[in-house]
């Protein structure tokens, strides 16, 4: 086994924990809940506080790496993520794991340009095992989080960072260049901090729009929010020409908004299906986490056929019915209910991973060949940050829905004391640890309506994100009439990318691929 083999491998288990650190608390939500005494808006923000701050420095951190050398970013990034992961499991207070959650945001943005160099290979392919690596560490979150939290404490979920951190560190520091850019863009910390605050202040205004209004705090959040954002791009859109090239592409632009839908909705589906398994059905957590297994498995299935099906279809039938089945699963999810039998679930879940599967291969594809080939590693700058975001506002924006249809569904039994009743309003979670604390029939009638609250408020989020994926598949049948540069009017795409490189590199060499940090524009 040579050691390039054994940097790629780790580098690709490095991006895996990157993705699954954004929904691996699923299943904790309740012992943190239990423990740290949170709140529902609390919780959100513990699980999406990382994916925010690391969508909205991936860009500023491929920066950093041409002025301070990769090999440096790697050694700053994986001793501080295995730090933080450390802190992250023994927080003793909300507050604490909020910031250190934010904080590993922050290391993770730093690995992710070494990540990407160490991920060699044909350009296409690599960009391949990066979707692949991304949507698998995903959907694996809860399930690994269960086989854990069936042992262990919730801190644990945490602690699998730092072996791995090690790992990537032994392995990728000898393989990444050493050298600086002798001239490299200027880089200043309040261009850096921009998009970051844009993007948190924007997630706080809607989160208290959905769960509580509007009021003058969310609406200067908002505002504030939206100029941080507007700064931000005028600043980058200046700085990177190859951002302009890439985003002035209307299929570009699409297709990374299917892209956004598809990791939106399979984000906030594999977070609160196994907290409907284990707080409503009472499953444990190692079975509870184990209903994303059927997504992964068909998910994989699916990309694979339909990298072969663009060898002889044309890609807008694929990708409509790769939208459409997920949408119609996720539309399956609105009814379920507390009675509701397991294998509804696990065919929703499935019908889920295979749609998905589907739309996000032949998406990535198409987005790749709607770009010219020297602006491969910018269109995966763009399209993983826009990834990220997907995964913060499947947790945090759907999150929200679910919670407010909760709170409006709950119906507190009246014997029910008042402080319990008030502390079992602001989640599924800390109704279940109210209820132990009563007496057994008192436990059971607030139970009972949060179950049924908690299932109601699940209908509600399914709706809206099915409502989104069936939008994009009938956008996609109606608008996705231009065809891509090369592409043969019936279907075959020369170079299904993903799955294969039949079509070659076409000149794009390790600097294209990684494109992010492009200095020349």
């Amino acid at each position: 086994m040579s050691h390039s083999w054994f940097a790629r491998s780790t580098a690709a288990l490095a991006g895996l924990l990157v993705g699954i650190d954004g929904t691996v608390p699923a299943l904790a939500a309740p012992y943190i809940n239990r423990d740290l005494d949170t709140t529902g808006t609390e919780i959100l923000w513990v699980v999406d506080i990382y994916s925010l701050v690391l969508a909205g420095l991936l860009i500023s951190m491929t920066a950093l790496a041409d002025r301070i050398g990769q090999r440096r970013l790697l050694l700053y990034g994986s001793i501080a993520f295995a730090g933080l992961s450390a802190l992250n499991a023994y927080a003793f207070s909300t507050e604490l794991l909020i910031a250190g959650r934010a904080l590993q945001g922050v290391a993770a943005a730093l690995l992710v340009p070494a990540i990407l160099t160490l991920v060699q290979g044909p350009a296409r392919q690599a960009v391949g095992i990066w979707v692949a690596v991304f949507l698998a560490g995903t959907a694996l979150g809860p399930v690994l989080g269960g086989v854990l939290l069936e042992r262990f404490w919730w801190g644990s979920v945490f602690l699998i960072n730092i072996p791995v951190m090690a790992a990537l560190l032994i392995a990728g520091y000898p393989q990444l260049p050493e050298g600086r850019d002798a001239d490299p863009r200027p880089q200043e910390l309040l261009t850096a901090a921009l998009p970051v605050a844009g993007i948190i202040a924007v997630a706080y205004a809607v989160k208290h729009t959905v769960l509580g209004g509007v009021d003058l705090t969310v609406v200067a959040a908002a505002a504030a929010g939206a100029v941080a954002l507007v700064c931000f791009a005028r600043d980058r859109l200046r700085a990177h020409r190859w951002a302009v090239e890439v985003l002035a592409d209307h299929r570009f632009r699409g297709l990374l908004t299917v892209n956004l839908l598809v990791v939106l909705t399979i984000t906030a589906l594999a977070f609160f299906l196994p907290q409907y398994l284990m707080l409503v059905k009472g499953y444990r957590p190692g079975v509870a986490g184990a209903v994303g297994l059927p997504a992964v498995a068909a998910a994989a299935l699916f990309a694979a056929l339909a990298g072969l099906s663009l060898r002889w279809f044309n890609p807008r039938p694929v990708l409509t019915a790769g939208l459409a089945a997920a949408g119609s699963a996720t539309a399956s999810v609105m009814l379920i209910r507390p009675d509701t039998l397991d294998l509804h679930v696990v065919m929703a879940v499935f019908g889920l991973g295979a749609g998905l599967g589907l739309a996000f291969t032949v998406a990535n594809i198409l987005m790749l060949r709607a770009v010219p080939a020297a602006r491969t590693g910018a269109a995966v700058a763009v399209a993983d940050t826009a990834y990220r975001f997907g995964v913060a506002a499947g947790i945090g924006v759907l999150g929200c829905v679910l919670t407010a249809g909760y709170r409006a569904a709950l119906t507190v039994p009246e014997d029910i004391p008042p402080a319990a009743a008030d502390r079992a309003r602001e989640s599924m979670g800390a109704a279940a640890e109210m209820a132990a604390r009563l007496p057994a029939l008192q436990s059971d009638t607030l139970l009972t309506a949060a179950r049924e609250a908690f299932t109601a408020g699940l209908a509600v989020m399914a709706a809206g994100a099915a409502a989104l994926l069936l939008a994009a598949a009938l956008a996609a049948c109606l608008r996705m009439r231009t065809p891509l540069p090369g592409e043969p009017e019936v279907g075959v795409l020369a170079d299904p990318g993903v799955h294969g490189d039949a079509g070659g590199d076409r000149g794009v060499d390790a600097a294209g691929r990684t494109e992010l940090c492009d200095r020349n524009g």
